[in-house]
């Protein structure tokens, strides 16, 4: 029963070494693989970005904590996890499932069998079990109780990772020849700073302009070079140039970039040095454009909203309009504002970063553009200027087309008026005002206005008609009064305007003024038959006595006076 046991003993000691030797190889292969990718990932971040060395500071503090971490997870804790006769039974137990339970009830067993002290189960039965299930035992193979896909995957893994990191090696563009120096040197800057000094170093730049790089070497001989790489390029190199020095005083070299359109990253290389590297960021001034617009029109013109989308920016519309903008900016903005040329200065509000919203109500304004911000603090120096044209609201028109001239009527006469008033936007109300001509006093000269016409739904055009009834007023005969209509349109911004028809006359019949005409009329009349009178009796005495007359001319005259008289 003891060397049986014993057997059992040493076939969970062969699979205890290899689940802790699995274990091991596993954990070593993960953190292999991830420490390997963590340095491809720093590297190629860095060729790319080309990291200062306070980042490649931080980056290698991590990649050491990284390590520390992956060891101590996947290597340490497994191979000082505990792993009992138990676990290892059940795992045996498991992969042979033939041992049913005997396996780890021969562990347990195994103790009470060998005790001296009383047990309430049979120790021969107790030992006939164990030397069964070591029997059934002999078919357990070590390297068959842990399942081995799991190694294979994390061996491949690690083969692809240390592939890739021998490619990036070896072939161009070399990426970690480059950048593993830097990463695991991140502060060997010391010497070069006290030797070679760049100007300006990380500078920003607006978009399109030129930057000159300046180096400042201490000592002699040799010639700094400059490696740059532009955004989305490879690495290059360009020789500086040289200026005229002293001898003995500090050698000054530089390089231009000229209309600078994307980022470039910069070092400087002198002999065996390497300086930190630099940024040249590009500035794009912000801008706004696209400008969509939104017409809110005066409630009394009764026009519907109108929407313009990506406009040129100027506006045309009624006085009192509210215009709603929508602009769109190139880059992020932090505040914008519409400013007029009136002195207002209208917050915009930010929407989604680039887009920008705000209204203006037009009161007469002329020009107005708008100003940005965006987060660096920069703006836009220039600003498009934006006209407004105004439309003005037209005063009405009114014609009065009946009676149409002036009239004679009596005291009690009804004076049919027909007209047509018309607006552009609606009407309100039409007045009737009217004047004496001839009156006793100044008072009873004064304009009188009357309401002829309201209009609740301010129609744009109207033909209407209105008895007048002279009755009402007080009229004598020989009066005379003037009239016009004036049509009013619902203008509610600047106001109400009106506009006049054509003035009319009316003259009040009276019997004595027609009288003294009829007296007038005949008088004349009388007058002008006796001077035709007189000239007839003076043409016949001349024409009677023509004998005594001599020449045939002074007859001929007389003819002539004679037929003028009768003609007339």
């Amino acid at each position: 029963m003891v060397d049986a046991y014993f057997q059992l003993v040493r076939i969970m000691g062969k699979i205890r070494r290899w689940i802790r030797i699995k274990a091991l190889l596993e954990g070593i292969l993960l953190s292999f693989s991830i420490l390997l990718a963590l340095v491809i990932v720093f590297s190629v971040l860095d060729y790319s970005i080309s990291f200062n060395s306070q980042v490649r500071l931080f980056l290698l503090i991590g990649l050491i904590l990284s390590i520390i971490i992956l060891l101590a997870k996947f290597v340490a804790i497994p191979l000082l996890s505990p792993l009992t006769d138990g676990k290892i039974a059940l795992k045996i137990q498991k992969r042979y499932p033939v041992l049913k339970d005997d396996f780890i009830n021969s562990i347990q067993l195994f103790p009470l069998a060998s005790s001296e002290d009383e047990v309430y189960v049979s120790k021969a039965l107790i030992g006939e079990l164990i030397r069964r299930t070591s029997q059934k035992a002999r078919i357990v193979s070590t390297f068959e109780i842990e399942d081995i896909k799991r190694l294979k995957k994390l061996f491949f893994l690690s083969l692809s990772v240390f592939l890739i990191f021998s490619f990036l090696l070896f072939f161009p563009p070399r990426i970690l020849p480059f950048a593993l120096p830097r990463l695991f040197r991140p502060l060997d800057y010391q010497e070069v700073n006290r030797i070679v000094r760049v100007i300006p170093g990380d500078v920003e730049v607006l978009h399109g302009e030129s930057q000159r790089i300046g180096v400042e070497i201490f000592q002699r001989g040799g010639t700094p070079y400059l490696i740059y790489k532009i955004s989305g390029g490879n690495w290059q190199k360009a020789k500086m140039l040289g200026e005229p020095y002293p001898q003995g005083e500090i050698r000054d070299f530089f390089y231009n970039f000229s209309r600078i359109t994307q980022p470039i990253d910069y070092f400087i290389k002198w002999k065996d040095l390497r300086t930190p590297a630099y940024s040249i960021s590009v500035v794009i001034l912000p801008e706004v454009g696209d400008i969509s617009l939104e017409y809110i029109y005066p409630s009394y013109t009764g026009l519907p909203e109108l929407k313009v989308e990506k406009t040129g920016g100027n506006l045309e519309a009624l006085l009192g309009t509210q215009v709603h903008m929508t602009l769109q900016a190139n880059k992020p903005i932090r505040r914008g504002f519409i400013l007029t040329d009136d002195g207002k200065r209208i917050p915009l509000k930010i929407e989604r970063d680039s887009y920008l919203k705000g209204y203006l109500v037009l009161t007469g304004e002329k020009v107005y553009w708008v100003e940005v911000e965006d987060a660096q603090g920069y703006t836009n120096p220039r600003p498009i200027r934006h006209y407004i044209r105004t439309l003005l609201d037209n005063p009405p028109q009114i014609k009065i087309i009946a009676p149409g001239c002036d009239l004679t009527v009596s005291e009690k006469s009804r004076v049919e008026l027909a007209y047509e008033a018309s607006d552009d936007f609606g009407l309100t109300r039409v007045d009737l005002v009217y004047q004496k001509l001839r009156g006793e006093s100044y008072e009873s000269m004064k304009p009188e206005r009357m309401r002829i016409e309201t209009f609740e739904s301010s129609p744009g055009q109207k033909l209407c008609d209105y008895q007048w009834e002279l009755e009402n007023l007080p009229l004598r005969p020989g009066e005379l009064i003037s009239y016009y209509l004036e049509a009013w349109d619902n203008d509610a911004i600047s106001g109400p305007k009106s506009s006049l028809s054509q003035t009319y006359y009316l003259e009040v019949f009276s019997y004595i003024k027609e009288h003294e005409e009829i007296a007038d009329m005949e008088h004349h009349f009388r007058e002008e038959i006796l001077r035709i009178l007189g000239d007839q009796i003076l043409a016949r005495s001349r024409v009677e006595n023509w004998e005594e007359i001599k020449g045939v001319e002074e007859l001929k005259s007389i003819q002539a006076d004679q037929a003028k008289v009768e003609k007339s």
